[in-house]
């Protein structure tokens, strides 16, 4: 709860303070003996996946929560459809296809090790230490990033659940 004052009176009323979350923490989250690793199929969601290993939809927030992922639809991998319509709506133009362009445009340049790199230093590079990647890579890339995710062992949801519910009772006090 958070002390505020709608009307600019000073007269603070308590509010449910939303910029909160529950957070699991992180000395919990890098134990691996009630997280294990796993990766998201294309087209899958928080809901299949909780369906699926708890039991319940419903859980879809411990798999979001467990990888402190505010916004699923930005910090949720795209199914590959979706990726290509989402290329198309950035980049499609009237003279040109944006699939097209994400794949013929130049995002950034690395060396050997990954590492981004401008332009000058790229020519400079000999041709084996060298690396172009284009849009459509970088975006294709950053996409599959966020297949792996962590998921709590199904032994300890209700437990979760029961925190969560007192935290929030709590919030409401």
């Amino acid at each position: 709860m958070i002390g505020y004052d709608i009307d600019g009176s000073g007269e603070k009323i308590l509010a449910v303070d939303i910029l909160q979350r529950i957070k699991i923490r992180d000395v919990l989250l890098n134990n691996y003996l009630i997280f294990y690793t796993y990766t998201i199929k294309d087209g899958e969601t928080p809901e299949m996946i909780a369906e699926k290993l708890y039991g319940n939809a419903l859980y879809h927030w411990v798999v979001l929560l467990a990888n402190n992922i505010v916004d699923p639809v930005y910090d949720w991998p795209m199914s590959q459809e979706n990726l290509i319509l989402t290329i198309h709506a950035l980049y499609d133009t009237p003279t040109m296809d944006g699939l097209v362009y994400a794949y013929q445009t130049v995002d950034h340049y690395e060396d050997s090790h990954g590492n981004v790199i401008d332009k000058t230093t790229y020519e400079s590079l000999p041709v084996s230490m060298r690396r172009v990647v284009m849009i459509y890579d970088q975006m294709v890339a950053d996409n599959e990033a966020k297949r792996s995710i962590q998921l709590l062992d199904p032994k300890f949801v209700t437990q979760v659940d029961a925190e969560a519910d007192t935290i929030q009772q709590q919030a409401l006090v």
